[in-house]
């Protein structure tokens, strides 16, 4: 089915994820440098594919594809999630600064299901 959404750049939850992004970019910037390529590497493309696949969905042309791009995006901030609650527990980051990391995770979670549900379903 045809999809238009609006240049990705205008999309208020690609705005979030690319500010979540630079939250967790310069979070990672304080971790030891023993832990690159690992998890700093890991961390920052889980952080940055959120955005990137929102970007795809908005340029596709089909409903399908542009749900599969933000399915991803939304797996993509559970990967994040987890690799920061992993840095929580290795001692590399502090767990109130991880918490609201979260909690912004989560309401763009919540942004990416109301966007894709707001896509044209099939007729």
């Amino acid at each position: 089915m045809y999809c238009v959404m609006r240049n990705y750049k205008d999309l208020e939850v690609w705005k979030s994820s690319v500010e979540l992004a630079e939250i967790v970019y310069r979070l990672s910037e304080g971790f030891p440098w023993r832990e690159r390529p690992e998890l700093i590497d890991q961390l920052r493309v889980s952080v940055s594919s959120v955005g990137a696949h929102i970007a795809l969905a908005a340029a596709s042309s089909d409903t399908d594809e542009s749900n599969h791009h933000m399915e991803t995006a939304d797996r993509s901030l559970g990967a994040t999630g987890t690799l920061l609650l992993l840095a929580v527990h290795l001692r590399l980051a502090d767990e109130d600064q991880v918490d609201d990391i979260l909690n912004r995770a989560e309401r763009l979670s919540r942004m990416l299901a109301g966007l894709t549900d707001s896509l044209p379903g099939e007729p």
